[in-house]
C-alpha cells in the first residue's frame, strides 16, 4: 500500500488543503484501519443541480440528501484509513470513489467541488482550527470553490468602499489562513486579483465576536439564480 502525502492541490481528481491523506492504491477490500477519533462535516459545493449523498465507510453520514449550498453537522468517525464515496440520485459520482487517512483527534471541513454533471467533481478538505483567539474578535479563512473563477481577491471590510482586500490570489480549490476581525457588519467584494471590478454584488455579513467562520465562494462567475457568484458563510465554533 503506497501512500502519498497531497499539500493543497489537485492530484487525481482530489484537491487538498489540510491534514488528509489519499491512499491512491488501496483495493476496494482493503480493511479499514481505525486509530481513535477524528470529526469530520460535508458540504455540497457543486452547483449542479444534483442533491449528494456522502457515505463514509458505506455509512451514510446526512440525514437527507445535500443541495448545493447544504452542509452537515461535524460527526465523528474513526481515525486512521477511511473510504469515502459521493452519490447522486443513488449513483455514485466518478472521481468521489476514495481513501483517506485523517490525523486523529482533529476537525475537517470537506467540500465536494466542481461540477458532478460534466465528469469533474473533485474534494476540497481544510483542516478546521476551533482556537478562540479573543473575547472581542472572530475568525475568518476563506476558501475559492468556484471552478471558473480566476484567481479572486476578497474584500472583507466594515466600510462599503473600502477595496483593500483582505485575502488575495486565491485560486478554485485553494483557501486562506484564518484571520482575525473585530465584531460587526461586514461588506464582502470577490475581484479578480490585481484588478477593482466586483464579480458579484458585495453583500454584507455579521461577525461575531469568539465566533470561527469558513467564508467559502460557491456557484460561478456569471451564473444566475441559485448559481450565481456569491459568498457562504459557515460558522466552525
Amino acid at each position: 500500500m503506497k501512500i502519498n502525502s497531497l499539500k493543497n492541490y489537485q492530484l487525481l481528481a482530489l484537491i487538498i488543503f489540510g491534514s488528509i491523506y489519499i491512499l491512491v492504491s488501496c483495493k476496494m477490500n482493503t480493511p479499514i484501519l481505525s486509530f481513535g477519533e477524528s470529526h469530520i462535516r460535508l458540504i455540497n459545493a457543486s452547483p449542479d443541480n444534483n442533491a449528494i449523498d456522502f457515505y463514509i465507510n458505506d455509512t451514510l453520514k446526512n440525514s437527507s440528501p445535500l443541495a448545493f449550498g447544504q452542509n452537515t453537522n461535524y460527526a465523528t468517525i474513526s481515525g486512521g484509513v477511511n473510504h469515502f464515496q459521493v452519490k447522486a440520485n443513488g449513483n455514485l459520482v466518478n472521481h468521489s470513489d476514495l481513501t483517506f487517512q485523517l490525523d486523529t483527534n482533529k476537525y475537517f471541513t470537506v467540500f465536494v467541488a466542481g461540477n458532478i454533471s460534466k465528469d469533474s467533481m473533485s474534494y476540497v478538505s481544510l483542516q478546521d482550527d476551533l482556537k478562540v483567539l479573543s473575547d472581542t474578535t472572530a475568525k475568518v479563512r476563506f476558501v475559492n470553490l468556484v471552478s471558473n473563477s480566476p484567481y479572486l481577491d476578497v474584500v472583507v471590510s466594515t466600510n462599503p468602499q473600502d477595496s483593500i482586500p483582505s485575502f488575495s490570489g486565491i485560486n478554485f480549490g485553494s483557501g486562506a489562513d484564518y484571520k482575525e476581525f473585530k465584531s460587526g457588519n461586514y461588506t464582502i467584494k470577490f475581484r479578480q486579483t490585481g484588478k477593482n471590478i466586483d464579480l458579484a454584488s458585495p453583500i454584507t455579513l455579521q461577525l461575531d465576536a469568539t465566533k470561527i467562520y469558513t467564508l467559502w465562494a460557491k456557484g460561478f462567475v456569471n451564473g444566475i439564480g441559485a448559481q450565481a457568484l456569491s459568498p457562504s458563510l459557515l460558522t466552525d465554533n
